[in-house]
């Protein structure tokens, strides 16, 4: 684990890019996607607490960048953007939010059942009438 930090250390430290110390390490950059609180990092062994004070800190800002020390090794991150939480519009969209998630399990159940029944009989969709209740 110390030869991972002070490698990427190396690698990084001199000039503070990304880029350039992915390829001096014969890495590929790999983008992380929207990350959210709670969330964990593929292939890091990060857990979600210790991204919690890495990426999403109150004094985390975008263009931030560091080596953190991960269970599998090191991990080079540059913080690319940030969106932060705001209680008044999470309080204005939680009940279609809530809706959306109940939509999506019921979907979900659905389709489970649905499929369990195929496995088992032969099941056959009337379209025409699926169409008409669908208006």
């Amino acid at each position: 684990m110390e030869s991972a930090l002070a490698s990427a250390r190396g690698a990084f430290e001199p000039d503070r890019d990304l880029a350039a110390a992915a390829a001096a390490l014969k890495l590929d950059v790999q983008e992380s996607g929207d990350l959210n609180r709670g969330q964990g990092l593929p292939q890091t062994g990060a857990t979600p607490e210790t991204l919690e004070s890495l990426l999403f800190g109150d004094d985390v800002a975008v263009g931030d960048s560091a080596v953190a020390e991960v269970p599998a090794g090191a991990m080079l991150y540059e913080v690319t953007g940030r969106e932060p939480f705001d209680p008044v519009a999470f309080q204005t969209a939680k009940p279609d939010l809530r809706r959306e998630l109940l939509a999506r399990q019921q979907g979900l159940v659905q389709r489970s059942i649905l499929e369990r029944l195929r496995q088992s009989q032969d099941v056959q969709v009337n379209q025409a009438l699926v169409d008409r209740y669908n208006g």
